[in-house]
């Protein structure tokens, strides 16, 4: 689910975010590659300290979208497993990388309990937690739980206040668990993406783009933000530069070290 091009003017209902064809018509629209919050540049130092491919060789992506970071993972040991409720977004990660996908629901998988050493999802929860009240995410979680042979890494926008909780609730049946959270930086598209969000709320990100004034206004903001890593506060501005990593180990696995094999 993850992906498909942010600039779409048009106002959609949250709950849209559930239907295999609201995703499949803007992968059609989208079809290039598209990260969430980070991409494996930014993972890379995450996944090899706290789930190396040699303590979880099998991984299943859950939500994978139009995201690299599959192939990424492939490219240094991982056998990932993507799944989808998109058809369009697997066959357009098929034809460019060459992976295989399923189509598949993610809160009711098809898999057998501890089908994976690892299962983890990139932006996939924060998509269907637009949907106020919805169970959808949390059920997702929990599924996420029964396929996880020892660990669950779940990255989200949401703070530990906002998330932990929450997630702790969702994994309990599957559990126990300890559970770590740790911050990583966004990606530079990431990055300027939420300045262009934050300086024009009401406008679409493809408009902005067509707007050479705005864009050359979001250019030098993200100039400086790369130069300094602070955020300027004129007009009360607030943007979020950090994402979360959560990972969530089973007892029985040895506690993650602190150095990349």
């Amino acid at each position: 689910m993850e992906g498909a091009e942010q600039g779409n003017s048009e106002v959609f209902s949250r709950r849209e975010y559930s239907r295999p064809d609201f995703w499949n018509d803007r992968f059609r629209e989208s079809p290039h590659a598209f990260d969430w919050y980070v991409t494996w540049k930014e993972l890379r130092k995450f996944l090899l300290i706290l789930a190396h491919p040699e303590d979880c060789p099998s991984v299943l992506m859950v939500g994978c979208g139009s995201s690299t970071l599959s192939a990424d993972m492939g490219k240094v040991g991982y056998d990932v497993t993507n799944i989808d409720i998109s058809d369009v977004a697997l066959g357009q990660m098929g034809e460019r990388t060459g992976q295989e996908g399923v189509q598949m629901d993610a809160a009711k998988c098809a898999f057998r309990d501890g089908s994976f050493d690892l299962v983890l999802d990139k932006g996939t929860f924060d998509a269907l937690a637009c949907a106020e009240g919805s169970q959808l995410p949390d059920l997702i979680v929990s599924e996420m739980g029964r396929l996880a042979r020892n660990t669950v890494i779940i990255i989200t926008h949401g703070r530990p206040e906002l998330r932990q909780a929450r997630f702790e609730s969702s994994l309990a049946a599957s559990g126990p668990w300890r559970c770590r959270a740790l911050k990583c930086e966004l990606s530079p598209m990431s990055q300027f993406i939420n300045i262009m969000r934050s300086k024009y709320p009401d406008r679409s990100i493809a408009s902005i783009f067509r707007d050479k004034e705005a864009l050359a206004t979001a250019v030098k903001a993200m100039a400086e933000y790369t130069e300094h890593k602070t955020v300027g506060e004129e007009a009360g501005e607030k943007r979020q530069t950090h994402c979360w990593v959560y990972l969530f180990l089973r007892p029985s696995r040895p506690q993650a070290g602190t150095e990349a094999k």
